[in-house]
């Protein structure tokens, strides 16, 4: 017998993870339209507060908006990494 609900929780669930892939796929073929977040070795500090909130803006932002936000936030956290 099954679980009430658990069919569609299982598609929902195969749904997302399909979907994920293929973002994942796009974003892997076009690096340059996608926002990267941030990371840092372990051991080497975090990233300033400011960072995070801009990250987000930028990643929830209008696409025709976001691509300046994206070159900008790369340049910084480059910056900020020391390379």
């Amino acid at each position: 017998m099954a679980v009430a609900g658990y069919d569609i929780h299982d598609q929902t669930r195969r749904q997302m993870l399909e979907e994920t892939a293929r973002f994942i796929e796009w974003g892997l073929r076009h690096p340059e339209l996608v926002a990267r977040i941030p990371a840092k070795p372990i051991g080497q500090g975090s990233w300033p507060a400011n960072i995070g909130r801009f990250f987000w803006t930028t990643v929830l932002t209008p696409r025709d908006i976001r691509q300046a936000g994206v070159g900008i936030f790369r340049r910084l956290t480059s910056r900020l990494r020391g390379n």
